[in-house]
C-alpha cells in the first residue's frame, strides 16, 4: 500500500509531466527582429533563456552570446575602405557549391554585415594572348578589375573573368578575431573552374 507522501509524490510528477507536455513553456524565448542595413532589410533572430535572462543571436556559426544587448541600438554603417582592407579572407568555392573559409577581422570593432564577391572564371586555351588594353570587369562596389589578370592560377595559365556574384551574409565578427564563413552560392564548381573569393564592403554598428 502507497503511504500519503508517496502518493502526493507521484502525483506531483504526473502533474509536472502533464505540464511539460501539454503547457509548460520551453527553456528559450524566440524573437525576431528586422533591421534595415540601407541595401534592404536583415532578419535577426534572437533566443533568451527563461531562466538566466541571457540573450543569444543565431549567426552562421551557431547560437552567439550577445554580451551587449545595447549594441543592437543604431543603424548599420558602411565599413570604410581601409576599414574593409583590415578584414581577411580566406575561403573558396567547394564542389557543392558552397564558400567556405574563414575571415579575421582585424579592426577593434565587431563587423555585423559582410559583402562578399565571388568572381568566377574560365581558362583561356594554351598560347592565347591577352590584349594590352584588356576590358575592365565592373564589381558591384563601383571598382573595377582587369577581364584577364584579375584571376591568378596556380600553374600561371591565362584566365578570363567570365560572372561576378554578390552576397551579403549577416555576421558577429568580434574584434580581432576569427569567424567562420560559409554559404551558399547555387553553382557547383567544376574541377577545372577558378573562382576567386573577396571582400566587397562591411558594416559595423554605429554606436
Amino acid at each position: 500500500m502507497m503511504s500519503g507522501s508517496s502518493r502526493w509524490q507521484l502525483l506531483g510528477a504526473m502533474g509536472l509531466g502533464a505540464l511539460m507536455l501539454f503547457g509548460w513553456p520551453t527553456l528559450y524565448r524566440y524573437d525576431t527582429m528586422e533591421m534595415a542595413d540601407g541595401g534592404g532589410t536583415t532578419r535577426l533572430v534572437f533566443r533568451t533563456n527563461r531562466v538566466t535572462g541571457s540573450v543569444e543571436r543565431l549567426t552562421v556559426q551557431g547560437w552567439r552570446t550577445c554580451e551587449n544587448e545595447h549594441r543592437l541600438e543604431g543603424k548599420l554603417v558602411d565599413l570604410t575602405d581601409t576599414e574593409c582592407n583590415s578584414l581577411k579572407c580566406e575561403a573558396s568555392l567547394n564542389e557543392d557549391g558552397w564558400v567556405d573559409g574563414s575571415v579575421y577581422n582585424g579592426n577593434p570593432f565587431a563587423v555585423e554585415s559582410i559583402t562578399y564577391f565571388v568572381i568566377f572564371a574560365k581558362f583561356l586555351p594554351e598560347g592565347a594572348t591577352i590584349p594590352e588594353k584588356a576590358a575592365k570587369v565592373r564589381l558591384p562596389n563601383g571598382k573595377e578589375i582587369n577581364r584577364f589578370t584579375a584571376l591568378t592560377d596556380v600553374r600561371h595559365a591565362a584566365v578570363e573573368v567570365t560572372d561576378v556574384r554578390s552576397y551579403e551574409e549577416a555576421c558577429d565578427i568580434a574584434g580581432r578575431q576569427t569567424s567562420r564563413v560559409m554559404f551558399d552560392v547555387g553553382h557547383e564548381r567544376g574541377a577545372e573552374e577558378p573562382v576567386l573569393v573577396v571582400i566587397g564592403g562591411a558594416k559595423r554598428r554605429d554606436r
